[in-house]
């Protein structure tokens, strides 16, 4: 049985591409579609535990191709809300659904962007049949799109000139914030300030800029300057030297972003990891620095913590090491790096690959499969409590039957695995109960008027503070205007020491309590805060805080 990402079959005959231990909380299979035999999720992105985008690719009609999708239920239900559908039998207009989404990011309900390669929709303006599908057909160029109203509409967003950018591929798209963003791939590195409405050229390291240039796989940053690449290639091998570009470069994506292409290839012979790296800036790419090389293995996906804690996800040769995968931490910023412990099988799997690795903090981690079962392709989860030290499988693993090829998480208590059938499992992890901040103590005067602030109030797990709740247990009485508002304020009356506490609830659990104690001294402050003349909480008052 053999299975890729996607199969596109044109005119043209080109091809494209349960529940875990207590400790960390449930998996569960929550939308797939069967039929969609060919079909995969790429990658998913959260903008917050209920709207999220994913990218992928579905053939729902001979002539029509989805490509994006979005959920505002969490990940239960899924709409496509970026796909191409050509009337007619043009086979110049047949040319612009030959496009690929291969990653994205969403900023909130209404704002994303995907990230792909597709056509040159000017190329085929410019050249009549036949002429656009011998031409155009190898003007592959990159595809950012964004979307300001939940992706009713799109716009293409320039990179520059594109007949500069043929075949500079984008394969990972990471965002530090909503406004700080690299897009990296074949011969590309770009960067956004302004949350991937414009995007400036990064040099890449010599190595990745030569003319048989091996790929930029993945790009992770801890900030606009401090960023990582992950590189490597796949030994064209199987194919041969002479195959067209745009085949090399689809095997080439493949290998690195489908774990069932890659275990199928490599069973024993064909397409290998090669010649991958690990770079590093600390100075927006004016230098690169290596932390981890080698010949014998491509390296798919990089992720650091902070400075000293990172992971690399990398695919040797099976041939050779009888491995599809190995897995590398370090805890001194990429100077040594130790190769993981990972099970050789997994109950109910014959073989996996694994295809993305995640970590939640210093200590757990997931990594997401796609494996072979008796009869079909599997699931696969596999996760670590050590800082990937050692990985041991998830019961949720052999419990659906489409392999896994990218996930995400929000916090420790939310998180997403997508992949092959448009498949979509969903992690629920321990709910912690959120943290109460009542603010700080204060010295006003009677008559001003006093603002609480309990807005630096969190939940440790990312969910939203959703209710709050004050209390004055000692002081003479005051009167709050609101003692469900995460900023109630109140008169001071009378000298004293008020002391009011604070709870808060996440909609599950309540905080244990936090307080803050205002002293109040004879009339005679008199400034004036945010609030206007006599408040206190804003600015300043002229008082003695």
């Amino acid at each position: 049985m053999k299975r890729v990402v996607g199969v596109l079959v044109l005119s043209l005959a080109i091809f494209c591409f349960g529940a875990w231990s207590q400790e960390l909380g449930t998996w569960e299979l929550v939308y797939s579609d069967a039929m969609a035999m060919n079909s995969a999720f790429l990658k998913v992105s959260a903008a917050d535990p209920d709207n999220l985008y994913a990218v992928g690719l579905d053939q729902f009609s001979a002539t029509g191709v989805s490509y994006a999708w979005k959920s505002n239920d969490g990940g239960y239900s899924w709409t496509p809300v970026y796909q191409l559908e050509i009337s007619g039998t043009d086979p110049c207009e047949m040319l612009k659904i030959m496009s690929f989404m291969l990653d994205g990011k969403a900023f909130d309900a209404d704002h994303a962007l995907i990230a792909g390669f597709g056509v040159d929709d000017n190329c085929i303006e410019q050249y009549p049949e036949p002429l656009c599908m011998f031409i155009c057909m190898f003007q592959m160029i990159p595809k950012i799109m964004y979307t300001e109203d939940g992706g009713e509409n799109w716009e293409q967003i320039s990179l520059g000139d594109s007949s500069q950018l043929i075949f500079k591929t984008p394969t990972s798209v990471y965002f530090v914030d909503d406004n700080i963003g690299f897009i990296a791939g074949y011969d590309l590195l770009y960067v956004t300030y302004d949350g991937g409405h414009t995007w400036f050229p990064l040099s890449l390291p010599e190595h990745v800029k030569q003319e048989e240039a091996v790929s930029v796989n993945a790009v992770f940053a801890l900030d606009a300057t401090h960023i990582y690449l992950a590189t490597g290639d796949a030994d064209p091998e199987e194919q041969g030297k002479g195959d067209d570009a745009v085949q090399e470069r689809i095997n080439k994506i493949m290998f690195f972003k489908d774990p069932v292409y890659r275990m199928t290839v490599q069973n024993g012979k064909g397409t290998k990891g090669i010649n991958g790296a690990i770079y590093y800036t600390s100075d927006s790419g004016e230098t690169w620095d290596i932390l981890k090389s080698s010949a014998e293995e491509g390296y798919g996906e990089v992720f650091f913590l902070d400075k000293n804690t990172g992971w690399t996800l990398a695919y040797p040769h099976f041939a050779t090491t009888g491995e599809y995968h190995r897995i590398y931490y370090t805890t001194d910023g990429g100077k040594t790096w130790k190769k993981s412990d990972i099970p050789a099988t997994v109950p109910g799997i014959d073989v996996f690959a694994i295809d993305w690795i995640d970590f939640i903090d210093k200590d757990v981690g997931f990594a997401v499969a796609g494996g072979q079962g008796f009869l079909s392709y599997k699931s696969v989860i596999l996760d670590t409590t050590d800082g990937g030290k050692t990985w041991v499988s998830d019961p949720f693993t052999g419990t659906a039957n489409y392999p896994l090829l990218h996930s995400t998480f929000i916090g420790k208590r939310h998180g997403w695995a997508v992949g092959m059938n448009l498949s979509v499992a969903k992690y629920t992890g321990i709910n912690s109960a959120p943290i109460a901040d009542a603010g700080k103590d204060k010295t006003v005067h009677v008559g001003d008027t006093v603002n609480l602030d309990g807005t630096k109030s969190h939940d440790p797990d990312g969910d939203l503070i959703k209710a709050y709740q004050w209390a004055q247990p000692e002081g003479p009485l005051s009167q709050l205007n609101d003692a469900t508002s995460a900023t109630p304020k109140f008169k001071a009356t009378e000298k004293g020491k008020l002391v009011f506490k604070l709870i808060v609830s996440d909609g599950e659990l309540w905080s244990g309590p936090d307080e803050v104690t205002i002293t109040v001294k004879g009339e005679g402050g008199g400034g004036g805060g945010n609030g206007g003349p006599g408040t206190i909480g804003g600015g300043g008052c002229g008082c003695d805080y």
